[in-house]
C-alpha cells in the first residue's frame, strides 16, 4: 500500500476490457513535489466510480497498490507495472 498527494488533472472514461466484463478506469494527478510528475493511476471494477465525486483540479490523495504483470510474446517477456488506486479523498494542500 502506498499514498499519493496531487491534483487530479485528467479523468478517463471507463472501458470494459474483452467479454470479461473486466472494468478499468486510469487517471492522472500531478503530484505537489518540487519537480511534479504527472502520474497514470487505474482503478477497476466497482472503484471506477469513486471518480464521479470529485472535480478535475481536485486536491486529492490516493491509496493504491503497486501490481506488477510479466507478459510473454515471440520468447521475449516485458513487464508491466500498473498503479492501481482503491481510494481517493479530498486532500487540503
Amino acid at each position: 500500500m502506498a499514498e499519493l498527494f496531487g491534483k487530479l488533472t485528467k479523468k478517463m472514461d471507463t472501458e470494459t476490457v474483452g467479454n470479461s466484463g473486466f472494468k478499468k478506469r486510469n487517471f492522472i494527478v500531478v503530484t505537489e513535489e518540487q519537480y511534479p510528475q504527472e502520474i497514470q493511476l487505474q482503478m477497476v471494477q466497482g472503484n471506477v466510480s469513486l471518480l464521479d465525486n470529485f472535480q478535475l483540479d481536485s486536491m486529492v490523495k490516493i491509496t493504491f497498490d503497486i501490481k506488477g504483470k510479466p507478459w510473454t510474446k515471440d520468447g521475449k517477456t516485458s513487464y508491466f507495472v500498473t498503479l492501481q488506486a482503491w481510494k481517493i479523498e479530498t486532500h487540503a494542500s
